[in-house]
């Protein structure tokens, strides 16, 4: 049976908490659910108000801190649209890339073959293992 989204994230939320023997707080995967039903990238006030209209109650601190976590992580990622930061959950399922121009995120397909020779290259060059990658290009229009 293929796990949802939310089953995805938690699991390696959830790995990495123990790992870095972190508490396990109701709050942390409250913070998490609320982000995988956000489609979108988003800000830390969206996400701030989207908790407190649906009666959860956490603060800001709360919130940036989680955030600092899943970013550690890998599961979620900073990233710069018109000057403002927004964040967004790093799909773990598949390597994609992404173009970034002032309307927002497009995905385009690229040669699979480029990607893996890349993959492979960043391997040996680092000596790492590379479980699941996105490449993000910030463009303007010429």
């Amino acid at each position: 049976m293929e796990k949802n989204r939310y089953d995805l994230y938690f699991e390696i939320f959830n790995l990495f908490i123990i790992q870095n023997k972190y508490r396990k707080t109701q709050e942390r995967f409250t913070i998490l659910r609320t982000m995988v039903e956000h489609k979108y990238p988003f800000q830390v006030e969206e996400l701030f108000v989207k908790m407190h209209n649906s009666k959860y109650h956490v603060s800001k601190a709360t919130l940036y801190n989680n955030i600092h976590l899943m970013e550690q992580c890998g599961i979620l990622h900073q990233c710069l649209l018109n000057g403002k930061i927004y964040y967004e959950l790093i799909d773990v399922q598949r390597n994609e890339v992404f173009l970034i121009d002032q309307r927002g995120k497009q995905k385009i397909k690229i040669d699979s073959e480029i990607m893996e020779r890349l993959i492979a290259s960043v391997e040996k060059q680092e000596g790492v293992e590379i479980l699941r990658a996105n490449l993000y290009f910030q463009i303007s229009n010429k």
